[in-house]
């Protein structure tokens, strides 16, 4: 994969992943990033909670090499979002991206803490909720509090926070739209009736809020522009 992303430099950005049970994590994160180009951390998918001690030595590490980080946030993966939001103030230097059903549910002040609870597979309504949007959810006052924090759109999971209520999906990605990234995480591709994209044009942002979210954010973390 590195040789591709050195052949197709100009299109191609690597980052790296990690196994956090296995020994000599950091100093291989280290080696990725210094010597062998990755420009960032992704996608962290562990069933361990995102406080774990292991996980605070990368994000330290990640803030050393001025790298972003990409968590995936779920009931079983890198629990919980209270841990989460004092790991974003903590490491305040350290560039945090966040993605995943876990993360995106938080989008409406409602969401029930009990889900954070369990380590069993949630049901698709737990993970995906349905109705409009609350205001004043981890969602949206993590992004207003928290400078070095992101938020990542892909996947059904951030499909379903914009399409479940479009008028405060309009609202929200006007007021955030310097702190969140569009990718596909492959949704778009092999489900095309999940296209974010369509959505985002259909509810009528301005074109700058458009050329931040689909490209100039995340060209600015890993240092493009």
């Amino acid at each position: 994969m590195l040789e591709v992303c050195e052949i197709f430099h100009q299109k191609l950005i690597p980052f790296c992943e990690f196994e956090p049970r296995k020994l000599g994590v950091v100093d291989k994160i280290e080696y990725y990033i210094k010597d062998k180009g990755c420009k960032g951390v992704r996608e962290i998918k562990s069933r361990i909670r995102v406080d774990h001690p292991t996980l605070m030595k990368v994000y330290e590490l990640c803030a050393k090499l001025e790298v972003p980080v990409l968590i995936h946030l779920e009931n079983r993966y890198d629990y919980d979002i209270k841990a989460f939001e004092k790991v974003v103030k903590r490491y305040s230097n350290t560039i945090f991206i966040a993605h995943g059903p876990g993360w995106w549910r938080e989008n409406s002040a409602d969401a029930d803490p009990k889900y954070w609870e369990r380590r069993d597979v949630a049901k698709a309504e737990e993970n995906y909720p349905k109705g409009r949007i609350v205001p004043g959810g981890y969602v949206e006052r993590l992004l207003d509090e928290c400078e070095n924090l992101y938020g990542d759109l892909s996947a059904y999971s951030g499909y379903n926070a914009m399409t479940r209520d479009l008028e405060y999906a309009r609202q929200f990605l006007r007021k955030f739209h310097r702190k969140l990234l569009y990718r596909s995480d492959i949704l778009d591709y092999f489900f095309p009736k999940y296209d974010l994209i369509e959505v985002m044009l259909r509810i009528n942002l301005e074109e700058g809020v458009y050329r931040e979210i689909l490209h100039e954010n995340a060209a600015k973390l890993v240092k493009l522009i």
